[in-house]
C-alpha cells in the first residue's frame, strides 16, 4: 500500500521556504531548498545533500567548505524534516475540527497560528542556515553558482 501524498498546502509551504530562502541569502543552498520541496519523492535528504555536493564540486569548494556545509545544512534544517513529520497529526486535528458536529471557530483559529508559528520558526531557522552556509563560500564561489544556478533553472 503506498503512502498518501502530502497535502498540496504543505508542499506549497516547502517551495515557498526554499523560494524565500533562494532570494534572501544567497542561490548557494537554492539546490537544497528546491530538492527539499521533492525530497520524499527522490530519496530526502541523502537525495537533498548529493546535489548540494554537486554545486559545490562545481564552485571549487574546498572539502573544509563541504563539511562546514553540511554540518550546517543537517542541523539548520533539522525542523523543516520535523515540521513534515508533524503533518500527519495536523491534518488529523484538522479534519476532526472540520467534521464535527459543530465547527469551532476559535479552535481552528488557534490551529492556523499555531502552524503559522512553527512555519515561522521553521522558515527562521533554514534561512539562517543557507546564510551561514553561503558564508563559507568565498565571493567568486558564489558568483559562480548564481550563473550556475541561473543555467540549471533558468534567469528568472
Amino acid at each position: 500500500m503506498s503512502e498518501s501524498p502530502k497535502p498540496r498546502w504543505f508542499r506549497r509551504v516547502v517551495l515557498a521556504i526554499g523560494l524565500v530562502a533562494t532570494g534572501a541569502a544567497l542561490p548557494v543552498l537554492g539546490a537544497y531548498a528546491h530538492v527539499g520541496a521533492h525530497m520524499e519523492m527522490m530519496g530526502g535528504h541523502r537525495m537533498a545533500m548529493a546535489h548540494v555536493q554537486k554545486m559545490l564540486n562545481d564552485v571549487g569548494a574546498s572539502a573544509d567548505q563541504k563539511s562546514k556545509i553540511e554540518a550546517i545544512l543537517k542541523s539548520g534544517l533539522e525542523p523543516v524534516e520535523k515540521l513534515h513529520g508533524d503533518m500527519d497529526a495536523t491534518r488529523k486535528s484538522l479534519h476532526d475540527l472540520l467534521t464535527a458536529p459543530v465547527v469551532d471557530r476559535d479552535a481552528l483559529e488557534r490551529l492556523r497560528a499555531s502552524e503559522i508559528a512553527s512555519l515561522d520558526r521553521v522558515s527562521r531557522s533554514a534561512i539562517k542556515a543557507m546564510a551561514d552556509a553561503a558564508d563559507v563560500l568565498q565571493p567568486a564561489q558564489r558568483a559562480k553558482l548564481k550563473v550556475e544556478m541561473e543555467e540549471h533553472h533558468g534567469s528568472n
